[in-house]
């Protein structure tokens, strides 16, 4: 059985390695911060990270606070398929796990009735003419040799950007150690499917996809796909020195959450169009050298009406706003135009949520704290917010 050390989110707990030499591959992962202790070498959960690093063959672990389920559900949330089924939410659950019989889940239902198909443009040497012929890199290649011909030509095949993600997100998963054999073995027929299908580029960032009449079905997979690729290192290493980690940066998934629930929560709605902006850049000084990024803007035809930010505290004994925060929505409200501004917190522990409401008298401000329960079931996480983006839009108007 594989060695295994486990600390929970946040923890200020020490763990000891027995084995210093994973200490350069534990802080590389960005799941742990590595210590001195005397003559020995110590790691610490990185602030609001979780997951799971494999080195050598012993794995290392940072445990959320929520459950497993809901986390994985904050994660990969979409609204074709926004729930877990019931027989996934359990708290006993592994991470890898459940993200391995998902996705299998999610992919089989995708290409249930065979891989999308679309053209694409193929740049190839053959020996007869074929589309267009590449004049200038024929001269290039072989001025004098009449073939094979640089051709250019547009292809119907399944060798396309969605299906590129789902293989190469299916290679990522299973190198998971210690997976199910059961799963494994499903999820071993299921890459038989992309054998016409190339993998991304080892190294490569994820490509962006555009939802369309086309793909809609694969919208689920696509999304969980892409957490994959971005959260889970492609393997590293050999033997003892062999690296496979999936880390997950809790604020940055707390947000993209929040600010897609509150997208869907306008469509319909409201009788103008209201869309969600997130981390946008604007320069507030005449120099263009100081910059403001608010987590989540909320605009009317351009107009800039909401202003938000969303701060992790899951668990934290102080779920207050800090005074960083408070100062920071300040100059967000001053340069926006706004005359109130809100911290939307992940800290409640209610069932539903809370706000509190501070009056900055002498420039005129209201400040809008706002707690969000996440330990609820997914469908009353969503109604929180719901609830809440309705209410700031509402608010702006009075």
């Amino acid at each position: 059985m594989m060695p295994s050390f486990s600390l929970a989110e946040n923890s200020q707990n020490l763990l000891v390695l027995d084995t210093p030499s994973h200490a350069v591959a534990l802080e590389k992962s960005g799941l742990f911060k590595v210590f001195s202790v005397g003559a020995e070498i110590a790691v610490r959960p990185a602030l609001n990270r979780v997951g799971i690093v494999v080195v050598g063959g012993t794995r290392y672990e940072v445990t959320p606070k929520l459950a497993v389920s809901q986390l994985f559900f904050l994660m990969s949330y979409s609204a074709k398929d926004p729930f877990l089924p019931e027989s996934y939410r359990s708290d006993k659950r592994d991470l890898w796990d459940l993200i391995a019989r998902v996705f299998l889940a999610r992919t089989h239902q995708a290409v249930g009735r065979g891989l999308l198909y679309d053209y694409v443009t193929v740049e190839d040497e053959l020996p007869l003419v074929k589309g267009s012929i590449r004049v200038e890199d024929q001269m290039a290649r072989r001025p004098w040799t009449p073939i094979p011909l640089e051709v250019t030509y547009d292809d119907y095949s399944p060798n396309i950007v969605e299906n590129k993600i789902l293989k190469t997100a299916l290679s990522r998963v299973l190198m998971m150690p210690g997976l199910d054999p059961n799963v494994r073995q499903r999820l071993l027929s299921l890459e038989l499917v992309f054998a016409e299908v190339d993998s991304l580029p080892r190294g490569s960032h994820t490509p962006p996809w555009q939802l369309n009449r086309r793909n809609t079905g694969y919208q689920s997979a696509l999304k969980l796909a892409t957490i994959i690729l971005e959260n889970m290192s492609p393997g590293e290493g050999h033997g003892v020195h062999s690296m496979i980690s999936f880390v997950v940066n809790l604020p940055g998934i707390f947000e993209d959450f929040l600010a897609s629930i509150m997208q869907e929560s306008f469509v319909g709605q409201f009788r103008r169009s209201l869309s969600v902006r997130t981390q946008r850049k604007q320069k507030i000084d005449r120099e263009q050298k100081i910059e403001i990024r608010p987590d989540i803007l909320v605009e009317e035809d351009g107009n800039q009406i909401v202003v938000a930010d969303a701060k992790y505290k899951v668990g934290d004994q102080d779920k207050s706003a800090a005074n960083d925060d408070i100062y920071q929505m300040v100059t967000y409200c001053k340069h926006l135009g706004l005359k109130s501004g809100h911290l939307i917190l992940a800290g409640s522990s209610q069932g539903s949520a809370t706000s509190t409401t501070h009056h900055l008298n002498d420039i005129g401000l209201k400040l809008h704290t706002h707690y969000l329960d996440l330990s609820a079931s997914p469908e009353n996480v969503i109604a929180q917010i719901t609830n809440l983006a309705h209410k700031l839009v509402c608010s702006e108007e009075e």
